[in-house]
C-alpha cells in the first residue's frame, strides 16, 4: 500500500515516547504531503490494535511488532522509503575479544537474512 492511498484518514502510528528517527521522519512526510490526514501518536501496541479494532483508524506500525496471531486485524506493507537502522549493543570488553569481528560478521548477515525476507 503507498502513502497516498491514506488520503483523508485517521492514522494512529506506533511510536515511543522519544520518537525513533524512522517515525520521525515518516511524521515529517506525512505533514509535507497532501494526505489531508489526522494522526495520533500511540506508544502502547496492544491499544493501538484495540483503536484498529474498534475501527478508530489505521495503525502504521514497525513490522517488528505484527502480531501474526491476531486473526482480526490485517496487515499490509506500506511502500515507503522509510531507512531501518539496525545497531548492536555490548560491552566494551568485547571488543578486546578474539571472536569480536566473527560476532560483527554474524549479525551482519542475520540482519540480511532478515531484511530479504520482508
Amino acid at each position: 500500500m503507498d502513502l497516498n492511498e491514506l488520503k483523508n484518514r485517521h492514522l494512529l502510528i506506533w511510536d515511543t515516547h522519544n520518537s525513533l528517527p524512522t517515525v520521525r521522519y515518516l511524521l515529517n512526510k506525512i505533514d509535507a504531503s497532501d494526505l489531508n490526514c489526522t494522526y495520533q501518536k500511540v506508544s502502547d501496541i496492544i491499544a493501538l490494535t484495540d483503536y484498529v479494532l474498534t475501527n478508530k483508524g489505521i495503525g502504521i506500525i514497525p513490522s517488528i511488532l505484527y502480531d501474526k496471531n491476531e486473526k482480526s486485524v490485517r496487515y499490509i506493507p506500506l511502500n515507503c522509503d522509510i531507512p531501518i537502522v539496525y545497531g548492536l549493543a555490548y560491552r566494551k570488553e568485547l571488543d578486546k575479544k578474539s571472536y569480536s569481528n566473527s560476532l560483527y560478521n554474524v549479525f551482519n548477515k542475520a540482519v540480511k537474512i532478515a531484511a530479504s525476507k520482508w
